[in-house]
């Protein structure tokens, strides 16, 4: 194939924006700690040190960006979402 000096290859067909990303083993550890939970109770989980508002955070993003879209884990993010606002007084 020719090289063409009016084309660049690397920005038409940027092949390394579409890696696969895998979920996060540490929030597989964390899930069970707020899986079927309501936003206050998750809430009062971060009031007794059983989880952090980084974890939840590390959670809503990997069941967002890495996980299939199923019914439970939008579920589970949307409560991890709420719960974070609350926490964070927004």
């Amino acid at each position: 194939m020719k090289s063409n000096p009016y084309i660049n290859f690397d920005v038409v067909c940027p092949v390394q924006l579409f890696n696969l990303t895998q979920p996060d083993p540490k929030v597989d550890q964390l899930l069970p700690r707020v899986l079927g939970k309501r936003p206050t109770q998750i809430v009062d989980s971060v009031k007794r040190h059983l989880i952090t508002l980084d974890d939840l955070e590390l959670i809503r993003t990997d069941l967002t960006m890495n996980r299939p879209q199923t019914k439970i884990n939008k579920l589970t993010a949307a409560s991890v979402g709420l719960a974070i606002s609350e926490i964070k007084g927004e």
